[in-house]
């Protein structure tokens, strides 16, 4: 069994990945989609006239911004959810309330209700994962039952991790990692985890691009085999990408 786990980001489409999971799903490939909704959640705060700020590319989440990213986010995971089942791609939905991770808070008075995931139950992940595509949402719930925002990719890179995971594929609306943000002709078509630290240094990486890097270089240390950033929003990304057809960034440890 080969494990995928795949952030979907950006403006990226759950209709685009349809024949790709059909496709993966035939060759015995598992696949987790950890999803974001960051632009659908600003979009929603600011209709709510609630000020959005971010730190360190982490955005700070105060009473009223955790319980709108509630809201959004199990909207997304559902009609997610909802569109695999459709095409017949048996699915289902789960997050932190499911106690498929544990999470410890990261910095109360700086992020506010902000968590890092502190560990994953790969047993009942692996239960579901036999027979479905699982959709994750990044929220997660504490012993004491508070919820927590948690980046999107700091919740693929632990799940991944966890389930030692053959591919963590993050899906943008960028071609990867670019030279210079503002041409989509200069993606870097490798880094090498050690060289993040020069990249995020130099302002090459900024914004959610930051928390993107960490992410791929920690899951590649804890044993995921390859870690991807691809550009997703066009029809069968993966398969593009892997057909050469598309460019992205892999992720490397030597």
């Amino acid at each position: 069994m080969h494990i995928n786990v795949i952030k979907l980001g950006g403006k990226v489409s759950i209709e685009n990945l349809i024949d790709d999971i059909k496709r993966m799903r035939k060759s015995n490939h598992r696949i987790v989609i950890v999803h974001g909704g960051g632009q659908e959640l600003t979009d929603m705060l600011n209709r709510l006239n609630v000020s959005t700020r971010f730190i360190n590319g982490l955005r700070y989440t105060d009473e009223i911004t955790l319980e709108v990213a509630k809201m959004v986010f199990s909207k997304i995971r559902e009609e997610i959810v909802s569109k695999l089942n459709i095409n017949n791609i048996n699915a289902i939905g789960l997050s932190g309330s499911n106690r498929i991770f544990n999470v410890k808070p990261l910095n109360i008075k700086k992020y506010g209700y902000v968590a890092i995931v502190d560990k994953v139950n790969t047993e009942k992940l692996l239960s579901f994962l036999e027979k479905n595509v699982i959709v994750i949402s990044p929220i997660g719930v504490d012993q004491n039952g508070t919820f927590y925002n948690i980046n999107a990719d700091e919740v693929a890179n632990k799940v991944a991790s966890a389930l030692k995971a053959d591919r963590l594929i993050y899906l943008t609306d960028k071609p990867g990692i670019l030279r210079d943000v503002n041409d989509m002709n200069s993606t870097i078509e490798e880094i090498n985890i050690s060289d993040i630290n020069i990249f995020i240094n130099r302002k090459i990486v900024s914004k959610g691009m930051i928390p993107k890097l960490l992410s791929s270089a920690n899951a590649i240390r804890n044993g995921v085999k390859e870690v991807f950033i691809i550009f997703g929003c066009c029809k069968d990304p993966i398969h593009l990408y892997f057909s050469g057809k598309i460019k992205g960034t892999r992720i490397v440890s030597k």
